[in-house]
């Protein structure tokens, strides 16, 4: 999916040519065939492209390892303000301010 998403929408053929040691053609038309039954891209044969943000979809990722591994723990009201205090690193990254 991180080649669908830098490319905005892909086909097979440029997915396999954006990623480094590529599987085959095939086993990436398979695999973004999954993504589209489970509702995390749209697309038909030709061209496949993100259903979800990337930060959405990594946040959904993320809760899911969190709920698979933590359990109830996982639902805690953590994962907010770990989002925003990444959002307000990222800004002071790009100021070059880290104060």
């Amino acid at each position: 999916m991180d080649a669908v998403y830098s490319l905005g929408e892909a086909t097979v053929k440029q997915v396999v040519e954006t990623i480094p040691d590529p599987p085959t053609s095939m086993s990436v038309r398979r695999l973004m065939h999954i993504l589209v039954e489970k509702g995390q891209g749209k697309g038909r044969e030709v061209s496949y492209r993100p259903r979800k943000a990337k930060a959405e979809a990594g946040q959904s990722a993320l809760q899911g390892v969190l709920e698979t591994f933590f359990g109830a723990l996982s639902r805690t009201p953590w994962l907010p303000i770990w989002s925003q205090a990444r959002r307000a690193s990222a800004q002071r990254s790009a100021r070059g301010s880290w104060r």
